[in-house]
């Protein structure tokens, strides 16, 4: 889980500031998942003061191995940090801009206290001086108080008013966030008791690790931080304050769009370099698809019932209608199809060679809109007359095996149709 000592949120930066590599927190990588380390180090504090007390010269070593890891680790941090602030501030965004400053404050404490830790076992007495005992006593306060923040109040939106005006301490999107990942149908236990401050940390440290992702959110080390429900809930929150998230977002909606694009370019290319039906007679309309589908295509003007595929399935027919419906089961398994579309004003020439299956129905369309689909594309209307009685007939062929069943490649198509539509009262069955 992303801790509060990470609590931070930056974006890539150009090649310029040091903050653009998340080489430089590596160092915090041990400090992040050792817990005498968490609650701004008071575990650390209060062990190592009773190693100093009671186990002499073993306990000073020990402190020692506590304390010089934060000193190097968060030493690193701020370094680096000055670095990019004294040359080149414009890269003070790139540090989580408005909480550049203040993220630093964190680890310039962490560098004190352990630092302090190590001036106390240097010293032979364990009676020291006033004022580095004040100085203890303050940090100390300091430290249960920052603690204290850290299992603070939890703000629980109402549901009715989100997002709304944010609450007093709240930035807009930091309510929007709240309201996101504590608002939910479901019952998050951990999310609704989570403090406000842990909360938010969390988020921005999702946010701060899709940032070294390039903003992607389904990067591994995204999702791997976000596990189970609650994780997951504020991931998704999390886009409410990190905007490099949401542009990763859109890119990946892009790119899976164009691999989309691509992928059916290359069916329809496929389906093309396939020999073509040339009507014997003019149709009114042709029109040619891709289709894809696992078990067949279900086709309705009304609303689906889902019976007559289900009735296919038992019977074995590859085609079968009702009023405002019509089904088709394909020949192959691989149900990769190529349908050339045609509808006509009478009937149309009957054409058998080179096909398996030649096969007529009558069809009582109940909108005057016929449309075949997979569900993802269709061809457009294939009725003339509006509502009232059509056949249609079926022409269907698979192909060659070889040509598109390869495991290492996409599908290729697996078969043909032609589909003609026309008018007809006819309810007659006819196989050619």
């Amino acid at each position: 889980m992303v801790g509060e000592s990470r609590s931070g949120y930056v974006v890539l930066g150009p090649g310029g500031c040091l903050r653009s590599g998340g080489w430089i927190d590596l160092p915090l990588y041990v400090k992040t998942f050792v817990p005498l380390y968490w609650y701004g180090m008071l575990p650390a504090v209060l062990v190592g003061f009773l190693l100093w007390w009671k186990a002499g010269r073993a306990g000073r070593v020990l402190v020692r191995v506590i304390a010089v890891p934060v000193v190097l680790a968060s030493g690193w941090r701020l370094g680096v940090f000055a670095l990019d602030a004294l040359i080149e501030p414009d890269c003070l965004p790139f540090w989580g801009g408005p909480y550049a400053w203040p993220n630093q404050g964190h680890r310039v404490v962490e560098v004190v206290v352990a630092s302090l830790m190590l001036l106390a076992v240097r010293l032979r007495s364990r009676r020291l001086p006033r004022p580095v005992v004040a100085a203890g006593v303050l940090l100390v306060v300091v430290l249960v108080t920052e603690a204290d923040a850290a299992s603070g109040r939890v703000t629980v939106p109402d549901a009715d008013a989100c997002p709304g005006a944010p609450a007093a301490g709240f930035s807009a999107a930091e309510w929007r966030f709240l309201c996101d990942a504590r608002v939910s149908d479901w019952h998050h236990a951990g999310v609704e008791t989570m403090p406000d401050a842990r909360l938010l940390a969390y988020g921005r440290g999702l946010c701060e690790l899709a940032t070294r992702h390039g903003g992607d959110a389904t990067a591994k080390a995204v999702k791997g931080a976000a596990k189970g429900e609650e994780g997951r809930k504020i991931l998704g929150a999390t886009r409410q304050i990190c905007p490099v998230m949401v542009r990763g977002d859109e890119a990946n909606i892009e790119k899976h769009r164009l691999e989309q694009e691509n992928w059916l370019a290359g069916r329809r290319a496929a389906c093309a370099s396939l020999p073509q039906h040339k009507p014997r007679a003019r149709p009114v309309r042709q029109a040619k698809e891709y289709f894809s589908t696992e078990w067949g295509i279900d086709t309705y003007e009304d609303e689906p019932s889902g019976e007559l595929a289900a009735d296919l399935l038992k019977t074995g027919m590859v085609i079968a209608a009702t009023p405002g419906n019509v089904a088709i089961s394909p020949v192959t398994e691989m149900s990769v199809i190529c349908v050339t579309g045609e509808s006509y004003r009478q009937r149309p020439p009957v054409e058998k060679k080179g096909w398996d299956v030649v096969v007529e129905i009558g069809y009582t369309s109940t909108l005057g809109d016929l449309r075949f689909t997979d569900t993802n594309r269709e061809l457009p209307d294939l009725t003339v007359g509006g509502p009232g009685n059509y056949r249609i007939r079926l022409h269907m062929r698979a192909l060659p095996e070889e040509e598109y069943y390869d495991e290492t490649k996409d599908p290729a198509p697996s078969e043909q149709w032609l589909i003609m539509v026309y008018p007809g009262d006819s309810k007659k069955t006819v196989r050619y």
